[in-house]
This record gives C-alpha cells, sequence and structure tokens, in this order.
C-alpha cells in the first residue's frame, strides 16, 4: 500500500534516549551503566578528603547510576579477623543491613565461602541456592537474591572488598562487568593509601612539634641550671615526655679508655632501664662497633631490631628495645658523648626532619658539657 505524505495513519515515533537518568531500581545496569556508576565513584573518592566520606558518596553513586539494590565496602579489621561494613547504601524500600544485622561487624570465619577467593585476589559472586550457613542466613535476612564483590588490595594486603546486592532477581555477572568493578576497587585502594599518606604527613608534623617543643625546654634547663647532673636529668626528663618515646639516656665517652659508660636516663613506667641489657659499662668499642665507631667521627646511629648483631643486639633484647636514634655529643670537634631515644613499643625509622631536631638537643649537652669543662678550669 502507498502511502501519501498528508497520510492520517499513526507514525511510531522512537524514544530520546537520557543517558543521565539512571536505570530503574532491578533493571539489569549493563556495561555502559556500569562503567558510568564506577567513573561517578572515582570522582566522589578524588573530591573527598575524608575515606570514610569519600566511601559513602562513592557506593551511592554506585548503587543509584547501576539501578542495582544495595552497594557496600567491606574493610578487613582485628588482623583481618573481622570484616566491617564501612559504607553502604540502600535503594528506597531496602533494608538496611546494618540495621537488620543489629552489627557492622562480621566474623570472616563464618563467611569463608566469600572471603576465600577475595583473600586470593578472585572475584566472588553467588545467587541464592548455591549460598550456605552464615552466608546463606545473613543473605536471607537481608533479602538478597544474587550478588557480587571484588577485593580492594592495597599493595599486597587485602583491604576489604567492594560489592552489589540485586534484591529483585538472581543474575551472574560477566567478566567484563566484573573488571568493570575492579575498576572502583582500584580507586578505592588508591583512596585509602592516600588518607594514609595524609595520617603519616600530619602524625609527623605533630611529632615535629612536639620534639620542637621538648629540645627547647631541654635547652632552656641546661642554660637555667649550673649543676651539670641535675640540668642533664631535666633535659632527659622533658626530652622523654614529650618525645612519645620509651627512653632517653646519655652516655659518657672515655676515648683514653675506647669505652663507653652510662650516665643517665629517664624511662616510661613499666619499662625497662638502659642498664638492664647494657650494665653500667664500659663497653668496649671494639665489641659496639657498629654503634661505636659511626658516634666516634660524628655522625648519628639509628637502627630497627632486626639490623642488630652481636653484643649490641643482645643488649638491646634485654632492654626491649625495638628501635633506637644515637646523636653524638661533640666537644670542640671532639667526641664526649651521646644522647639517644629507644622505641620499645614500634620499630620505627625516625626521619631526617626528627633526626635535625634532636641534633640540637645534642648541641645544646654539648654547651652545657663546654661550659662545665671551662668552669672547673678556673
Amino acid at each position: 500500500m502507498n502511502v501519501r505524505e498528508n497520510s492520517t495513519l499513526p507514525v511510531a515515533i522512537a524514544p530520546v534516549a537520557e543517558p543521565d537518568r539512571p536505570p530503574p531500581r532491578g533493571a539489569t545496569p549493563g556495561l555502559e551503566g556500569l562503567l558510568a556508576a564506577v567513573v561517578g565513584a572515582c570522582h566522589c573518592l578524588v573530591q573527598h578528603s575524608d575515606l570514610k566520606t569519600g566511601l559513602k558518596a562513592a557506593v551511592a553513586q554506585l548503587g543509584q547510576l547501576s539501578g542495582h539494590d544495595r552497594a557496600y565496602v567491606w574493610e578487613l579489621v582485628d588482623n583481618r579477623q573481622v570484616c566491617e561494613l564501612v559504607a553502604e547504601w540502600d535503594a528506597p524500600g531496602v533494608g538496611c543491613v546494618s540495621e537488620m544485622a543489629g552489627t557492622r561487624l562480621f566474623a570472616v570465619a563464618d563467611y569463608l565461602e566469600v572471603w576465600q577467593p577475595l583473600l586470593a585476589g578472585r572475584a566472588y559472586q553467588s545467587i541464592t541456592p548455591f549460598k550456605s550457613g552464615a552466608n546463606a542466613r545473613f543473605n536471607e535476612l537481608v533479602a538478597n537474591r544474587s550478588d557480587v564483590m571484588v577485593p580492594i588490595f592495597v599493595g599486597d594486603i587485602c583491604w576489604g572488598c567492594i560489592g552489589f546486592d540485586n534484591c529483585r532477581e538472581e543474575r551472574r555477572y560477566s567478566d567484563p562487568e566484573i573488571q568493570v568493578l575492579r575498576g572502583a576497587a582500584a580507586a578505592v585502594a588508591a583512596a585509602v593509601q592516600r588518607s594514609r599518606a595524609e595520617a603519616q604527613v600530619h602524625a609527623e608534623a605533630q611529632r615535629q612539634r612536639q620534639l620542637l617543643a621538648a629540645v627547647n625546654e631541654a635547652s632552656a634547663h641546661l642554660v637555667v641550671q649550673a649543676d651539670l647532673d641535675t640540668a642533664l636529668s631535666w633535659a632527659v626528663e622533658s626530652l622523654s615526655v614529650h618525645t612519645c618515646v620509651d627512653r632517653v639516656f646519655i652516655n659518657r665517652y672515655a676515648p683514653e679508655e675506647q669505652s663507653t659508660y652510662f650516665w643517665l636516663e629517664s624511662h616510661r613506667p613499666g619499662v625497662p632501664a638502659f642498664t638492664d641489657g647494657f650494665g653500667p659499662g664500659p663497653w668496649p668499642d671494639d665489641q659496639f662497633a657498629e654503634v661505636a665507631y659511626p658516634l666516634r667521627e660524628g655522625r648519628i646511629y639509628r637502627s630497627v631490631s632486626w639490623q642488630r648483631g652481636g653484643a649490641n643486639a643482645a643488649a638491646n633484647t634485654a632492654n626491649g628495645s625495638r628501635s633506637d636514634l644515637i646523636v653524638p655529643i661533640m666537644v670542640d670537634g671532639q667526641y664526649r658523648a651521646c644522647i639517644g631515644f629507644d622505641d620499645n613499643t614500634h620499630a620505627r625509622a625516625w626521619s631526617d626532619s626528627e633526626v635535625a631536631v634532636l641534633q640540637t638537643a645534642a648541641h645544646a649537652v654539648a654547651g652545657a658539657l663546654a661550659r662545665h669543662a671551662a668552669d672547673a678550669a678556673r
């Protein structure tokens, strides 16, 4: 049949696509929709400096733009024995997991069918008939019919996972869809690393301020107190309190004997005394060469427990030191003493900026020693 141009027959008009509108809840999002959701989640993680705020915004984007019923992030805590629900988004009418379960914390051992593949770096997905044990009971409680999760690795360690719940249908996710979701996991890993780096910078700045205040106070004691031993005692006490280390000590060097002797210390309650491991001395240079020789040359010594050897390792094990920093005290260019800082709690690496501040404390002690020697010579 021929139809003229002015025909009154109805003409079908194709609907205009609306790419910015999220798919209806429960609809299969498709690869493009999932990709858009992941891109939106990545933007959220970049925009928010606070990790938890960023995660909550990211899972909201994932859930809304992909048309899923629930999106979430789990973090492994307590030495990876427990998983914590740190971010969750639920579609309208879908129950909140933490409210229905009454907790955000779940034992990993109860959900090994989920976590074993995730810890091995593989994705996990399942539908209702294939769930068992605590996992089956949990998903029945939260009205979930199918889910998919991919692991979040920070470095070589599994930090947690990110995933979706579908409460309306039992569906399987394709490999391309899982790869897109892995992109979201990588973005979360980057956000975790950024958060840790920012926290480390903040902590280092705080330690730097504490060190500066401690050194200033110690230097003041060394200037105003005429009695040398009293001045040094006050100085190490101030440094011990304000530097957040477990032990501060000063040792005296006898160049004619090429040996070192204990002088004085301040340590936290419950921390062994320095002499519990080393005794009062003398400590011959040749027996403690790894410490003595750099100090004699005016260089600092710093170590963690597994780097030590011989008599030095045995003595530090006895007094519980896991890491230390020792700064030489030079008087008229000659090595005369050292000031040391022990951390019995952490195997920590002292930053160069911290070393520079503590070298200032060593210079202040050197000044006090020089004044005392000059007074004694009068």
